[in-house]
This record gives structure tokens, C-alpha cells and sequence, in this order.
């Protein structure tokens, strides 16, 4: 099996070095490994230029799309993937997605599941075990359910039928891509996670997270791009997609809500995100909230995010019960629990939010058990992605 891997570089110093040696320890797989410099100033260039088995090339300024495209046009191999400067993967990782796709013909691409780890995160190199199932991103629309692009692995040619990666949206050009893959032929999945998103200042969701409005703004011409694409072909979709387009904009109204002294700001948008996603399935409620708690996570880790952590988990309108009880299940994973002991020594006398805590405490032991005596795939586990695979 032979892979074309294409790695954009930006001032990646502190991980390029453990991201290739990932890439080179994979098993079963003919390598192709291409890094597209983007005018680097932190000595990240020199690190690559001492890999003989890797190439390097300077690309014209235009961004991660820009360095993706012009790195897959200098390679030749059927396949390709996306592999981006701080994540990692597991040995058995692109062998297993070629599986995939050796075994279904008709699917463009295969995806892995991710693991959100610290910057020491790892995996072992115990093999990894193959569960495959069908990966439709529309169920998801407009949120992206596929955590980065290094869990991709695409055939090229349905790549270049699908336009490669748009300039156009530089924060979620690879959503875009995802949907008209999937309209192309469909997606394939392997539920064992084989690959790491660390967790850091400078990684890709701290920048899209540190200008919301920004990035919802361009999620939101994104989604309507690929909208335009999937009613060409199935027109009976156009009210319900149309129709979920309005979960970006709620969420943002929340988010901006939860962080003043507004009561009736907050409560009128919450009371909205909750109408938006009225006639949806618990599933897709659940992940909006997720997608919403992804937005806030930079203000739950700063110093005021207790404050912003009990305004959606005690002062959410009990008028709005479904998003109300997706966020408090959804904040269980998601929230560090620290923010929870916070919120009890705010009201101590307060049984329930003790009871609370407890219930996370107990949930964060059950699956960090489970990642180490289970599945063993990786160590020191922060927190688990609110995306569901």
C-alpha cells in the first residue's frame, strides 16, 4: 500500500519531531512523507532536514490549504493523508484505514478515531484492534464530527474530483471536504482510536477558539457551500439542513450570554438554543452541546470560569429541559473537575452540587480505568473529546 503523507509546517519546533517519528514507525505501509514549509522562524526546518526518508519544500504563503494542496500535487501515491504538525499516530494507523478501504471499494476516504490527550500524551505500541462502521458527516450538520485532518486517510482521485482543500476557509476548509467526500461515496470508520490531538496554547482549536465569532461567522459560509452541493443531489434534505444551519448562530448567542450579568440575554438564548434543535434526536442535541461547551472551554480554564461553568450547569432556564440536561451530561466529560469542586466551595451548603462532583469524580475513574486495564491504547488521558465518533 502505497501513501503520499503530507505534513504543513509552521514554526512546529516543539512537536515535529515526535509527529514524524509517528509517521515513520508505521506498519505494513509504503511511506511517501512530504513537509510543506510555510516560512518557518523556530528551527522547525532544520529538525525535518535531518529525516533522510522525509522531503521538505518550501511552499508560496497561502495558509495550511494552500501548503496541503501544493504538497499533494508533488507527490504521486493513490492515497493520501493530512498529517498535521502536533498530532500523532499509532503504528497500525494507516495500515488499518487501507484496510478499510480495500474492503470498501466504494467509500473516498477512511477515518480514524481521535483521542484528545496533554502535550505528554502517547500511545503504546500494543496493535490495535479493527471495528469498522459506516461515518456519515451529514447526520452531524453543521458541526464537524471528525476531530482533525490526520484521522483521514483519502483515495486521490476522489480528493481532486472534490475540489482538494478550499482557501476559502482556512479554519474549516476541512469540513468542507469531509461532506463532499461523503456525497462522493461515503466514509468508512474505524472506532479504535489510532490517533492523538495534543492539547496545547498554540494548537489549531485554541487559535479558531480565540476569535468566535470569526470562526463561526466562516463555519457558517462553509456550511452553506456545502449545503449547495449535498441538495443538488438529494433536494428532499433542503428544509432539515437549512433548518440546522440556525444551531451555529444559537450557540454563539449563548456563549456570548453566559459570560455577563444579563439574566434575561442569557436566559432569552438559551431558550433559542433550545427551540433550534427542538424536532432533532437526543444524539444531535447532545454533540450541539458539545460544540457549544468546545467554545467556552478557554473561558472554563480561565480564571473566571467558575462563574461561566454555573451559569450553564444552576442558572440554565428550566424551560429549556433537553439542552439543560445534554449540557450537564455532556459538562460531566468535558469540564476539568476542579471547575466542579469550585462551584461547591461557592455554595457549600449546596448537597446537590456535591452529589454532583462526586458523579464526575466516579465517571472520570470509571474511564480512566478503562483506559488503562482495557484498551491500553494510550497514557496520561486528560479529557475526552464532546464529539462523538
Amino acid at each position: 500500500m502505497h501513501v503520499a503523507v503530507i505534513i504543513p509546517l509552521f514554526n512546529g519546533a516543539d512537536w515535529i519531531r515526535e509527529t514524524l517519528e509517528s509517521a515513520l514507525a508505521q506498519r505494513g505501509v509504503d511511506l511517501e512523507i512530504v513537509v510543506v514549509d510555510d516560512g518557518s522562524t523556530d528551527g522547525s526546518r532544520d529538525i525535518v532536514e535531518n529525516y533522510r526518508d522525509v522531503t521538505i519544500i518550501g511552499a508560496p504563503a497561502s495558509g495550511a490549504a494552500g501548503a496541503r494542496n501544493f504538497g499533494a500535487a508533488q507527490t504521486g501515491a493513490p492515497l493520501l493523508t493530512f498529517l498535521d504538525q502536533d498530532d500523532l499516530w499509532h503504528p497500525d494507523h494507516l495500515r488499518h484505514l487501507g484496510t478499510l478501504l480495500g474492503h470498501h471499494t466504494a467509500a473516498t476516504a477512511a477515518v480514524a478515531t481521535t483521542l484528545t490527550l496533554g502535550p505528554s500524551g502517547r500511545f503504546t505500541s500494543r496493535p490495535l484492534a479493527l471495528r469498522p462502521q459506516q461515518l456519515d458527516p451529514w447526520w452531524s450538520f453543521p458541526i464537524n464530527p471528525v476531530a482533525v485532518p490526520s484521522a483521514v486517510l483519502v483515495r486521490r482521485d476522489a480528493f481532486e474530483a472534490c475540489g482538494r482543500w478550499s482557501a476559502q476557509f482556512p479554519l474549516t476548509g476541512d469540513h468542507l471536504l469531509w461532506l463532499r467526500l461523503s456525497v462522493a461515496g461515503g466514509l468508512v470508520q474505524n472506532r479504535c482510536a489510532s490517533v492523538i490531538r495534543r492539547l496545547h496554547p498554540l494548537s489549531y482549536s485554541a487559535a479558531a477558539r480565540s476569535r468566535p465569532g470569526d470562526y463561526l461567522a466562516e463555519t457558517m459560509r462553509c456550511a452553506e457551500s456545502a449545503l449547495e452541493y449535498r441538495i443538488q443531489l438529494k433536494p428532499s434534505e433542503a428544509h432539515v439542513l437549512h433548518r440546522r444551519l440556525h444551531v451555529l448562530g444559537a450557540a454563539g448567542d449563548v456563549a456570548s450570554a453566559v459570560t455577563t450579568a444579563d439574566d434575561e440575554a442569557f436566559t432569552r438564548s438559551a431558550m433559542l438554543f433550545e427551540a433550534t434543535v427542538a424536532h432533532d434526536c437526543e444524539r444531535f442535541v447532545e454533540l450541539a452541546c458539545g460544540f457549544l461547551l468546545w467554545l467556552l472551554e478557554p473561558l472554563l480554564s480561565a480564571p473566571a470560569g467558575a462563574a461561566v461553568a454555573q451559569n450553564l450547569m444552576v442558572r440554565w432556564p428550566a424551560a429549556a429541559p433537553r439542552t439543560g440536561a445534554a449540557i450537564r451530561h455532556v459538562a460531566r466529560r468535558v469540564i476539568p473537575w476542579r471547575m466542579f469542586l469550585r462551584l461547591c466551595r461557592a455554595q457549600p451548603a449546596d448537597l446537590e452540587r456535591w452529589l454532583l462532583l462526586a458523579d464526575v469524580l466516579r465517571r472520570r475513574m470509571v474511564r480512566r480505568l478503562a483506559h488503562f486495564s482495557v484498551c491500553r491504547q494510550a497514557m496520561h488521558v486528560i479529557r475526552e473529546s464532546p464529539f462523538p465518533p
